[in-house]
C-alpha cells in the first residue's frame, strides 16, 4: 500500500474482509488490545466478555500473554494440547504506550467499518514507536511463540491516533514462508471516512497466510515508514487492535513436469513422466487412464503410484487420455491430460482375415462398434 493513499482507497477491507473471515467456519479469531492498563484512573483494558460477546487479550509493555481465543479458550500449539500461543515484546525491543488524557486513539470505533475489532476499549489506545525509538532499535518487535507448525495465520492491524499532523505505520509480519509488509495511514487531516476527521476510523489493514518459521515463531514489527530521503514520514506507528485469524494449513502441490502425449508402434513401450512439488511435505502420485486408475501389472504396467508410469507391450486398449494425481495431506491436484497412442500396422485392421484391409473390414468394424 502507497503510505501517501488516503485511508477512504482502502475502505473495503475494513467492513468486507471482516464479515469475510468471521465466516470462515474453520478459523479461530484471537483478539489483542494494545496499550495501558489505565489511562487518568480509569480502566484502558477490554476485560470480560465485549458487546460482541468475545473474549480480548490485553498487551500492557512489559507483559507477555498466554493467548486465549474470542470464546476464551486457550490457543494451545497443536490443537487440544502443548504449549499455549504465547504473545510479547521480542527479547531487546522497547515499546511505547499512549498515557495521553484523554486517550487520543479512536473514541467511537463504528463496526460497521472495523467489524470484530471496533471496540472502543480497544481502539481508543495504542502501542507506539517513536522516532527516538526508531534510531535506537529500528522497530518495535512482537514474537508469537509456540505457533503450530500445521497451520496458517492471518493478520488484521488496525491503528488510529487523532493528529493535525500524518501518520504513518509500517506493519511487517515474518514467518516460515517470509517477510510481508503492510502500510496504513493512522492519522491526519482528512483521515477518517468523513473525509475531514483527523484519525483513521476505518480502514484495516491484512496480512495473510502466514506460516511459523524457526523455532514455530511469528514475527511481528512496528515501524514508521520513511520517504525516498530516508525521514520518517511522521512522528509515530501506532497500533490500536489486531485480530489474528488461525486456520488449518491447505498444502500447496504444483506440477513442475506435466506428463507429455507418447504414441508408439504397437508392441511398443508407452512412458509418462511427471512431478510435482508441495510446502507441506512428501507428494505421492496415482496415474489413471480416461478417469480410471491404474495398477502395477509387471512387467507389462509399472510405476501407476510413482513418477513415471511405464506400460510394455502397448496395444489398443492402452490408448486413451492419461493424467496423474499428485496428493499431499489429503489434498489432491489432478495433472493435465496426455495422449498415450498405439499406431497399428495395416494388417491389424484386416477383420475379415482375408489378408485385405477393404470396406469389408470396416463394415465388420462399425458392426461391432455398434451398441
Amino acid at each position: 500500500m502507497n503510505p501517501h493513499t488516503n485511508n477512504r482507497n482502502a475502505r473495503l477491507l475494513g467492513a468486507a474482509a471482516a464479515i469475510a473471515l468471521a465466516g470462515a467456519a474453520t478459523a479461530q479469531s484471537v483478539l489483542i488490545d494494545f496499550g495501558p492498563d489505565a489511562i487518568g484512573g480509569a480502566e484502558a483494558e477490554t476485560l470480560g466478555n465485549d458487546a460482541n460477546g468475545n473474549r480480548w487479550n490485553n498487551f500492557v509493555p512489559g507483559r507477555g500473554l498466554s493467548l486465549v481465543d474470542a470464546n476464551n479458550a486457550p490457543v494451545r500449539a497443536f490443537g487440544s494440547f502443548g504449549p499455549a500461543l504465547f504473545f510479547g515484546a521480542a527479547v531487546g525491543f522497547n515499546v511505547g504506550a499512549t498515557f495521553v488524557d484523554p486517550a487520543d486513539g479512536l473514541l467511537n470505533p463504528n463496526s460497521f467499518f472495523l467489524g470484530e475489532l471496533g471496540i472502543a476499549s480497544a481502539t481508543q489506545d495504542y502501542v507506539f514507536i517513536d522516532t527516538a525509538l526508531q534510531t535506537a532499535q529500528g522497530t518495535v518487535q512482537f514474537d508469537m511463540a509456540n505457533c503450530n507448525p500445521d497451520e496458517t495465520y492471518n493478520f488484521r492491524f488496525f491503528g488510529s491516533r487523532i493528529s493535525g499532523q500524518d501518520g504513518f505505520a509500517r506493519y511487517t509480519v515474518t514467518g516460515g514462508n517470509g517477510a510481508q509488509t503492510v502500510e496504513l495511514q493512522t492519522g491526519g487531516p482528512n483521515t477518517g471516512s468523513d473525509g475531514a476527521s483527523f484519525g483513521n476510523d476505518n480502514t484495516i489493514v491484512e496480512i495473510t497466510d502466514v506460516t511459523p518459521g524457526t523455532s514455530n515463531v511469528i514475527k511481528i514489527d512496528i515501524s514508521i515508514p520513511v520517504d525516498g530521503m530516508g525521514a520518517p514520514i511522521g512522528e509515530f506507528g501506532v497500533l490500536n487492535a489486531l485480530e489474528i485469524q488461525i486456520g488449518s494449513r491447505v498444502p500447496d502441490v504444483a506440477f513442475t513436469m506435466q506428463p507429455q502425449d507418447a504414441i508408439v508402434d504397437a508392441g511398443g513401450t508407452l512412458v509418462f513422466n511427471a512431478a510435482a512439488t508441495s510446502n507441506a511435505g512428501a507428494v505421492t502420485y496415482a496415474w489413471r487412464r480416461d478417469g480410471a486408475a491404474l495398477t502395477d501389472d509387471n512387467p507389462r504396467v509399472s510405476g501407476s503410484t510413482s513418477d513415471t508410469l511405464t506400460i510394455t507391450g502397448a496395444g489398443v486398449g492402452d490408448v486413451g487420455a492419461y493424467t496423474v494425481v499428485a496428493t499431499v495431506g489429503g489434498v489432491p491436484v489432478s495433472s493435465d491430460s496426455a495422449v498415450g497412442g498405439v499406431r497399428q500396422s495395416a494388417g491389424a485392421f484386416d477383420l475379415d482375415l482375408n489378408g485385405v484391409v477393404d470396406i469389408f473390414d470396416a463394415l465388420l468394424f462399425i458392426e461391432a462398434s455398434a451398441p
